[in-house]
């Protein structure tokens, strides 16, 4: 029994802490950065729509939005989407507002049956915008000024409908920082950009930070009607780009986005953990087996040592194997969307992201469903209207 527990250790060892950092080296080698791309300025620049959910963002809904109205573009309109928001969110949006012209809000009072909330608020902003292209962003989101210039003119050089960029992080502590680039490892070693470009694959991958869509590629009447209940919402309206013939475009937005992501590890734990509930198609069964092997390959290297501890030289090599991730990506990593300080501390951010998901199934069993944004919605009827599937990522 030992033996056998020894050898399914050396297993997750080698999966999760050498072949995952490989892989997220290898394709992270593939993220093209928009920064280095060739910039060629369009005779006409078109009017670009930015939709911006927002609920219960007053703490940054206006540096967002001021970020905004300072980018270099032209051809700009701003839709603020208030959703149901119960702190000074709409106030805010409000004064924006009648500070610059090329602002426009929407105040949502309640959600429609059969729809998440910012599927809902973003299908809402479509219907009251003008631009022929879309941007998808947060309320928490800094542009810098040439950003957009350099994505439309991006799109319209390369014959693009559809742009997604990686952002950089706000500087944070250490703890949200680890957890950050956690996800961004496991994210990334999901990731074939040469597949996502591909159009007979079904690969697609969309960026909440920025999600930049040729309009005529949405349906004008039924906009986001197909993704209502999709918690992946941006990637799956990369999905939706694809699936209607899109061509699209994967990159770097390293130093012209960042995100101040989430400001509490509560927040940060629920907006991880509930990617990773997608991931396992709502199933509760199938969740509790994901948890459980995020953990385990999380304490191999400690087991390792323990069964190895009469043999003290193998025992300090067990130990070495959470030294292994930081070092394979630091050799690898080109700089354009894990920053090295807190890649030293990945061990800790997948603690942080293990106790989420274990918290996350404590969660679900006592308010009877998957609590999001104020809202708790039972996984039958998310899996029953699930548009993004994990298996497109293998």
């Amino acid at each position: 029994m030992e033996n056998l527990l020894l050898i399914a250790c050396v297993l997750a060892i080698v999966s999760w802490w050498i072949v995952l950092p490989l892989r997220t080296v290898l394709h992270e080698r593939k993220l093209e950065a928009l920064s280095a791309a060739p910039y060629v300025e369009p005779a006409n620049w078109p009017l670009v729509s930015v939709l911006v959910p927002a609920r219960n963002e007053q703490d940054s809904l206006a540096d967002a939005v001021q970020s905004l109205l300072e980018v270099d573009y032209p051809a700009l309109e701003i839709v603020i989407i208030d959703d149901r928001s119960d702190d000074s969110t709409g106030d805010i949006a409000e004064r924006l507002a009648q500070r610059d012209a090329r602002i426009r809000t929407l105040h949502i009072e309640s959600l429609p049956e059969g729809w998440l909330g910012k599927v809902h608020a973003m299908h809402r902003g479509i219907a009251m915008s003008n631009g022929e292209w879309l941007l998808f962003t947060d309320a928490d989101i800094h542009f810098s000024r040439a950003v957009l210039k350099r994505a439309i003119a991006h799109c319209l050089r390369r014959e693009r409908d559809f742009l997604t960029l990686f952002p950089g992080f706000v500087d944070t502590g250490l703890v949200i920082a680890a957890t950050q680039t956690a996800f961004g490892v496991i994210l990334l070693s999901l990731l074939d950009f040469d597949r996502i470009a591909r159009p007979d694959n079904p690969m697609a991958i969309g960026i909440g930070a920025f999600n930049l869509a040729r309009r005529s590629y949405i349906d004008a009447d039924q906009g986001l009607e197909w993704l209502r209940m999709e918690v992946a919402d941006d990637a799956g309206i990369a999905l939706m780009m694809k699936q209607r013939g899109a061509a699209m475009d994967v990159l770097s937005g390293h130093g012209l986005v960042e995100v101040d992501w989430y400001p509490t590890l509560t927040a940060i734990m629920d907006g991880v953990v509930q990617r990773f509930v997608m991931g396992a198609n709502y199933r509760l069964g199938f969740y509790c087996l994901q948890c459980l092997a995020f953990v385990f390959c999380l304490l191999a290297p400690i087991i390792v040592s323990v069964l190895l501890s009469s043999v003290t030289p193998l025992a300090w090599l067990g130990l070495a194997a959470f030294a292994l991730p930081s070092l394979i990506i630091a050799a690898g990593l080109r700089g354009h969307t894990i920053a090295l300080g807190p890649l030293m501390a990945l061990p800790l951010g997948y603690t942080v992201i293990a106790y989420g998901m274990l918290r996350s199934v404590v969660t679900y069993l006592r308010r009877g469903g998957l609590y999001w944004r104020g809202t708790v919605y039972p996984l039958r009827e998310l899996r029953a209207s699930q548009r993004v599937r994990m298996k497109a990522f293998f």
